[in-house]
Formats: structure tokens, sequence, C-alpha cells
């Protein structure tokens, strides 16, 4: 595996503690860099303290080619995040007229009392540079050390992912961040993680692919991260569709029911449903005249309908609420003007109430065949 260079985010604050404010940040900022092929190696959260923060920053300094540092830029005794990347340096703060004058004017915009603690937000480390605050009173600014990038940005959200899309993200693109590999991904359902991933490792094994898995209930996400002329990354693509035809719903992150939405009218022929599986969950989930709901008793399975009839069943133990078992039962049946089509059976780890979310999606899975026949 080629080397790359890696990134870490350091949210700082009391109340991301405490859990009075939740980090949406590092969770924008760490969106954005996957799918600009930046590495991400860690994510942090910790106190408005300045032992803590500089000891944080000298950490992640030796792991990592940058840092981005969100929250503790304001004007009050707790922000000290300025004095930590400063002393880290081993440079003075310094004081900025051009800012310091900025800050008055926005005040003064607002009408809002100019203090002397308000000079503290134009206080720099000797050698940064600025990064534009358009949303918000803070500027914030980026030091490089020992050739590695300290980007710092004020806490608010509408500030800090303003100021890293239009400075941070171009800046690290520009100092050589982005990797330029390629990746494959596969939404599964219906298969456990670590049988998949024993499986699919083999394969890849002395290969330059990575793999990523990640449990996201019901489904298992799976990321092949690859080099443009990887020698098998073909063979292996196909492998995998073939091998779990029946379990792929997408190569993207869209669901079965998400794919459900987007394509139903596209066919011709009304779907009629007997869904004895969620009983009337999936139903109140999708609205379309294409599909009808059949609540009668049927018993005799009347399967008389002209276009396409589905009978679901299964979770006989979530219907009946009971707890201590391992496994239950999913299972359709697909017919089209009376005759037989084909027919599905699958048993799944037992979870409780998150059954009927997989429930959901295997409705919609099976719906989908129906979508892809009509089609052809």
């Amino acid at each position: 595996m080629c080397s790359k260079k890696m990134v870490s985010f350091i949210s700082i604050g009391n109340e991301l503690i405490s859990g009075d404010v939740i980090d949406t940040n590092s969770q924008y900022f760490t969106q954005l860099c996957q799918t600009n092929n930046i590495t991400i190696s860690s994510k942090k959260i910790i106190l408005d303290d300045l032992t803590d923060i500089e000891n944080t920053i000298e950490y992640e300094l030796q792991h990592n080619n940058a840092i981005v540092i969100s929250g503790g830029l304001g004007a009050t005794s707790d922000d000290k995040t300025r004095f930590a990347v400063a002393n880290v340096c081993n440079v003075n703060l310094k004081f900025n007229k051009s800012n310091w004058e900025d800050i008055k004017n926005k005040l003064a915009k607002f009408q809002i009392n100019i203090h002397r603690a308000n000079k503290k937000l134009s206080l720099f480390p000797e050698g940064s540079e600025l990064i534009q605050n358009h949303n918000g009173l803070a500027y914030g600014f980026t030091i490089n050390i020992n050739n590695k990038n300290i980007y710092v940005l004020p806490g608010p959200p509408k500030e800090a992912e303003s100021m890293f899309k239009t400075f941070v993200l171009d800046d690290l693109i520009k100092n050589g961040f982005k990797n330029y590999r390629n990746f494959y991904t596969y939404k599964m359902l219906g298969v456990i993680e670590t049988d998949i991933a024993y499986d699919i490792d083999k394969v890849i094994n002395s290969f330059d692919i990575s793999a990523d898995y990640k449990w996201n209930y019901p489904y298992v996400d799976i990321k092949l991260n690859f080099e443009n002329n990887s020698e098998r990354i073909n063979q292996i693509d196909e492998y995998i569709k073939n091998k779990y035809e029946e379990n792929l719903i997408s190569t993207s992150n869209i669901t079965a029911f998400q794919q459900l939405q987007n394509t139903l009218n596209s066919i011709s022929e009304t779907i009629y449903i007997h869904d004895k599986l969620t009983q009337g969950i999936f139903a109140n989930k999708i609205v379309n005249e294409k599909i009808k709901f059949i609540n009668d008793n049927l018993d005799d399975y009347d399967y008389e309908y002209e276009g396409y009839f589905v009978c679901f069943e299964g979770l006989l133990e979530y219907h009946q609420k009971k707890t201590s078992i391992s496994s239950t039962q999913l299972s359709s049946k697909i017919f089209k003007s009376g005759q037989y089509v084909l027919s599905d059976h699958i048993s799944i780890p037992y979870r409780g109430e998150e059954a009927m979310d997989f429930a959901v999606e295997y409705v919609s899975k099976e719906l989908l065949k129906i979508l892809k026949e009509n089609a052809e």
C-alpha cells in the first residue's frame, strides 16, 4: 500500500464533552474529505483546557500530516485554542490591526457593544495565515510547523463548515492530501459482516486493494479501495457481484426502499400486495397508485389478480412479542396473472424491534425484482 498523508480532527469545548452540544463539525469535515479521497486518521473531542489542548495537538502532529481544530476561538475566558497553538509552535501571539478593524465594524453594524475582551479575537500566532469568516466574528488561521499543517476554525457549525469548504479543503488538496485511488462500493442485505469480510479478504489478499466493512443494520456496506492499475479489481468486482447477486442491493449508498421509491412509477402494471410480514408498516411508508394492499384473509391464497400479486409472510416472533429467540424467517411469493413466478425464503438474526427495519428493506428488495422483470 502506498504511503498517504493523513488528517486528524480535534473538536474543543466543554459543552461537547457534557453532551449539551453535538459535534457536527467533524462529521461534516469527514464527509467532505471522504468525497475527495482525503484520509482521516482520528477524531477527538477535548475540554477547554490549555494543557489538554497542547498535549492533544502535540500527539496528533506526531501521527498525522495535518490537524483541523474547531472551537475555542471566542473572546471569553474559556477560549484557549489560539494560545495552545502558539505554545506548541513556540511562537508569540501577534495583534492584527486590520482584523480588529473588521471586527469593530461588524460589531457596530449589529449594534453590539465593543469590549476590550473582543481584542482577543485579533490575536494570531506569528507566521500564521488568516482564514476569513463571512458568517461570524472570529477568523480562523492556518500555520505550518515542521512541514505539517494546523488549521484552526471557530466552533459554530455555520462558520466552521463554510470556512472548511471554501479554504481548508482546497488547501489540503493543493498540499497533496488527496489520494488518487478509486473505490467500488457494495450495499449488501442478508449477509453477516464477519462472513463476507472473511471471504473478500481472502480474494484481495496480496493485492494493492484494501477493504472497509461497515455494519449499518440491516445492511453491510463494503468499500474496496484500489489504484487505477490494480490488476485484479475487475475480476474481484465480478466475483462479488456474481457470488452475492441475491444480496447486492446497490453499488452506491442507496437502499432498496429508496430505489423502490425512485423507480416505482416505471412499472406499467399494478402490484397487489398481501402483507402479513410488516402488517401495515410498509404500507404506511410508501404511497403509490401502482401498489394496492389486500387486507382480506387469503387462507386459500386466491391469486387471481390481473397483474402482479405478492404475498409476504414472516416475523411471527416479532408479532407475538417473543424475545428469547436467535433468528426469524421472512418469505415472499410472487405471482403474475395467477401464475407462479418465483419465491424467496430467508432466515435472519432476530434483533427485536430492528427486525422490522430488515423486513421493510426485504419487501422493497423483492418488489424491485418485479420492476426488473417488467423492464426486461
